[in-house]
């Protein structure tokens, strides 16, 4: 990732951020990605791309102005893929692998997730990689959008993104629960107890927002987990009524077993709930 002085970027190493991040506590993050000479992006599923070997994906991120960690993932000869976090040490000299997770990690309030934490979230979806994708990379913002990336000739073909259905508190909720939730909570997330799905695909972007995934699954739909059921969340989505939505009461909450996520949070996302909690206001 880095030069020998720990801070220059190495060479064909590309900086990019995604329309919708994932929710950390308020960390900073930045995250790069490499790919080998020559070698192409597979898009022919242009919602889970299918990366090259060598392929080199990092997010460091920055707690309390503290340089805590940078996690890589790699995709290896078999197609698997390597994921470890690094934990920079005090003087920011260089990082070392800490495969089994670090809490609180350098004086922060920051956990550092194990290697099996990290097939938590990114085994929950083909292709393996979250935050760089078509949908991610449909932005005008810096430092990289999905033309530049087709401009670099990383892409196997062409991709076309629909816009998000709705008005901009539609967007930014639909957004946010697609970051932060549809990681796990889409057809091939693993949750077999709940039939939720709250991931965007661009196949579901052409109809209004009523014929979306996420309304058509949560919206005046019954619970359908009542052992660590959120109290008050008598639906998953409530019209008019995010304070009897499962959904948005979950989000809102830290530290119970009816608390989302589950991993990778301590901290209430007050920002993302209100994306929620005013898409849910606002539904007839």
């Amino acid at each position: 990732l880095y030069d020998s002085d720990m801070t220059t970027l190495a060479a064909g190493v590309l900086e990019f951020a995604p329309r919708f991040p994932l929710y950390s506590d308020g960390a900073d993050k930045t995250r790069w990605v490499w790919l080998p000479d020559g070698a192409t992006i597979d898009t022919s599923n242009p919602d889970y791309w299918i990366f090259p070997v060598g392929a080199k994906l990092w997010k460091e991120f920055n707690r309390d102005g503290v340089r805590v960690e940078t996690r890589l993932t790699e995709k290896r000869p078999d197609g698997t893929w390597w994921r470890v976090a690094y934990q920079w040490r005090e003087d920011q000299s260089d990082a070392d692998a800490v495969p089994d997770g670090v809490q609180n990690a350098s004086g922060t309030d920051h956990d550092i997730p194990s290697s099996n934490d990290c097939v938590t979230c990114h085994g929950a979806t083909r292709g393996g990689v979250l935050g760089f994708s078509a949908l991610q990379l449909e932005h005008d913002d810096t430092p990289t959008n999905l033309d530049d990336v087709a401009g670099l000739g990383w892409l196997s073909a062409a991709v076309t993104v629909p816009a998000i259905p709705g008005n901009a508190i539609e967007t930014a909720a639909l957004g946010y629960l697609h970051a932060n939730c549809g990681t796990c909570h889409n057809p091939t997330g693993g949750l077999t107890r709940v039939d939720m799905d709250l991931r965007l695909r661009l196949e579901t972007l052409t109809g209004a927002v009523t014929e979306t995934p996420a309304y058509l699954t949560a919206v005046d739909q019954p619970i359908s987990v009542t052992d660590a059921a959120a109290p008050g969340g008598n639906q998953r989505i409530a019209s008019g009524e995010p304070n009897a939505s499962a959904v948005y009461l979950r989000m809102h909450s830290r530290g119970e077993l009816y608390s989302m996520p589950q991993l990778g949070t301590e901290v209430i996302d007050d920002a993302g709930s209100q994306a929620v909690y005013d898409w849910i206001d606002a539904l007839p």
